[in-house]
């Protein structure tokens, strides 16, 4: 529903389903370490992390992006071809309000680079950050219940809820993701 795209599987460098290793790429012990909560290739080439982050942080942009980067510059090896960088996502899911979003009411507000004279021109669609608050999603349902990242977003935060359960009645994915859970469980 974030990335409004049903990929069918997700790849790793060698063409196998499966996860990549989510730690952060580090040379030495000096190093900032770093462990992402889900770090995949999808079928088209986009690399994508998934952080969940419980507790704010002082400096939380800055680990976003230091994340988002990680996963960006660690696609290439000596002498191949920048033109093989593929997209590289990074969807943040916080349960509290980020500053930098403060009196946006939108779920779905993708960080792209791009140029501080206009705003529209961007440099690369192939660096983005994606930031879901849990309190806004939560709002937002409230408004909108058809929405299907803020019902996510409550699936994520307690699937036991009665609300999820009216939500499986007209959402075949979340119903299918409660059903797995149960398994699992």
């Amino acid at each position: 529903a974030i990335l409004e795209n049903n990929f069918e599987k997700v790849i790793n460098s060698n063409n196998t389903i499966e996860n990549l290793d989510r730690h952060l790429d580090i040379k030495t012990s000096s190093e900032k370490l770093g462990v992402m909560d889900l770090r995949v290739r999808f079928e088209d080439g986009t690399y994508c992390n998934i952080e969940i982050q419980l507790k704010e942080h002082q400096y939380e942009n800055e680990r976003f992006l230091y994340y988002l980067s990680d996963t960006y510059s660690r696609q290439l090896e000596r002498g191949e071809k920048y033109e093989q960088i593929s997209k590289t996502i990074s969807i943040v899911i916080v349960d509290h309000e980020v500053e930098a979003l403060k009196g946006i009411e939108d779920l779905n507000v993708r960080w792209q680079m791009r140029d501080n004279a206009t705003g529209g021109r961007m440099l690369t669609d192939r660096f983005e950050l994606v930031i879901i608050e849990l309190p806004k999603a939560k709002r937002i349902y409230e408004k909108k219940q058809e929405d299907k990242i803020s019902q996510w977003m409550l699936f994520l935060d307690n699937p036991n809820s009665k609300e999820v359960y009216k939500i499986m009645d007209k959402n075949e994915n979340i119903k299918k993701a409660t059903e797995e859970l149960k398994q699992v469980s």
